[in-house]
């Protein structure tokens, strides 16, 4: 939150290797990931976060960013959809969605 994105990414970085299957860190070991635009280093730790908790809608729609980013939209798509599947009155997932639908 302090913009310190390496800093985060070493804490987190530290916390994958002490607890490998906790998907809170490695979720935001890909929000820090993707802060500082490393958006492939990024996807599979919110795939991995994911495989451990699949019903985190917002891990879901931080993938589906990232996936957007790369040019995967049908993959975009579908993360921004599971998501709103599971927290239909979630705006930023349906504004993604919508954008992605119109072509934006």
């Amino acid at each position: 939150m302090q913009g310190k994105f390496p800093e985060a990414e070493s804490e987190f970085r530290k916390a994958v290797s002490l607890k490998p299957d906790d998907a809170g860190a490695e979720g935001n070991l890909g929000n820090a990931l993707g802060a500082q635009n490393k958006i492939e280093e990024a996807i599979p730790h919110y795939q991995k976060a994911l495989k451990f908790d699949p019903k985190d809608f917002q891990t879901r729609f931080n993938l589906g960013l990232s996936l957007l980013r790369q040019g995967h939209r049908p993959e975009a798509k579908e993360q921004f959809t599971e998501a709103l599947r599971l927290h239909p009155d979630y705006p930023a997932a349906r504004e993604a969605l919508a954008n992605l639908e119109a072509g934006r």
